[in-house]
Order: C-alpha cells, then structure tokens, then sequence
C-alpha cells in the first residue's frame, strides 16, 4: 500500500478530551503537489468540463 508519511509529518493533540494527529506536508510533499496539478487539473477538466475557481462555468 502506498505510505504517505514521507510527504506528511503529524502531531498528536488532544481536542475536546480526545486525541487527535494534525499533519503538515513536508517540503518533498509540497514538491510532489506542485508536479502533480497539472495532471489533476486535467483529470477534472476531462470529468467535469472546464469550471471556474468559484464554481460556475467559465468562458472559453
């Protein structure tokens, strides 16, 4: 199964009584993210049409 800690690291918390893991990207996730958009961003296009960034159809 594919392991996401080398892009994230975490933190236990306590919320409420409750334990919790907040994580953050590291610099090797954010630098994968960055490579990855572009093919998202086709991917959506491809199944949902061309969307603008507040949610409506945008020209062209």
């Amino acid at each position: 199964m594919f392991s996401l800690d080398r892009y994230r690291s975490s933190h236990p918390g306590i919320v409420r009584r409750e334990g919790r893991e907040y994580y953050r990207i590291t610099d090797q996730g954010r630098h994968a993210l960055e490579e990855v958009k572009p093919r998202l961003r086709d991917l959506v296009e491809e199944v949902l049409g061309h969307v603008g960034r507040e949610g409506t159809d945008a020209p062209g």
